[in-house]
């Protein structure tokens, strides 16, 4: 009996470190990426085009799920 309450114990507590490693991390990711406003927007659309659903966003979250 007490072996399952350790097993439990265990669990819970390394899925409450993997959740605070994963938000500090996405936390870390977000404050390195700079901000534009909607008219910097626009502009780099203007030039660059619209971005594919399967480019560099889908990269970096595979990569981050993957992490995780």
């Amino acid at each position: 009996m007490e072996t399952v309450v350790q097993n439990d114990m265990y669990l819970m507590i390394k899925r409450a470190v993997s959740e605070a490693i994963k938000e500090g991390r996405m936390n870390l990711y977000l404050s390195l990426l700079p901000e534009v406003d909607d008219e910097e927007m626009k502009d780099i659309i203007s030039k660059l085009g619209t971005p594919s659903k399967n480019d560099e966003y889908e990269k970096l979250n595979s990569l981050i799920n993957a992490e995780n």
